[in-house]
């Protein structure tokens, strides 16, 4: 699905977006491409990835999904989006603390029927989390809850990938895992991935790499 931005500007940030490839700009991100949107605190890459997740309206300019302006979408229509064709995994994870590591993630794959149990214990085991499946999500390590955060997000169908740095507090065997099982999914769904970062990320190849 391509995403095009027409001179969007988040109204908090208006009057601070002109150095941006981003902000103010007429920007298409095609289907299937792969995307690193960086930049330093402060600059709005989690209000981006909200825009894009519907959760944020307070913006100027237009966003386009195909050519549909997401403002049209109702809330039914952002349910089959997000449900469907948009996966996120949040800066702040968004885990059910009481829940186990196993619990968060079935939540999202009974409402999708993407996985079967044995492919959601393989994906805790690449990620070095198979001891830590039936762990109350609360006593777990920020690192881990963020592997737990991406398995979630791998447990649906999308055809776009939306991740909030989501290698910040992972080593670096952990988040080339990571990789591996991201641009395996997003390969197999033909998604476009959106990722945002403080800084460049050397470990990889982007078709663009924006500085927002």
């Amino acid at each position: 699905m391509e995403i095009r931005l027409e001179q969007v500007e988040p109204w908090p940030l208006r009057g601070g977006c002109e150095d941006s490839q981003v902000w103010r700009q007429s920007l298409v991100l095609r289907s299937g491409g792969r995307y690193l949107v960086k930049a330093r605190s402060g600059r709005g890459k989690t209000t981006l990835l909200s825009i894009l997740y519907g959760m944020r309206r307070d913006y100027g300019g237009e966003v386009y999904f195909g050519a549909a302006d997401i403002r049209r979408y109702r809330v039914k229509d952002w349910s089959d989006v997000r449900q469907r064709r948009l996966g996120l995994v949040f800066q702040d994870l968004q885990l059910f603390d009481d829940l186990t590591a196993w619990e968060n993630v079935e939540i999202k794959n009974r409402l999708t029927a993407r996985r079967r149990p044995a492919e959601i214990q393989e994906m805790f085991s690449w990620l070095g989390l198979a001891d830590r499946m039936r762990q109350a999500a609360q006593r777990l390590s920020v690192g881990q809850k963020q592997r737990v955060a991406l398995i979630r997000a791998l447990c649906q169908p999308f055809e776009i990938l939306l991740l909030d740095e989501p290698f910040s507090h992972l080593d670096p065997e952990n988040t080339e895992r990571g990789r591996i099982l991201i641009d395996k999914e997003c390969q197999a769904q033909g998604a476009t991935l959106i990722l945002t970062s403080l800084d460049a990320d050397p470990g990889r190849d982007y078709d663009q790499v924006y500085d927002l």
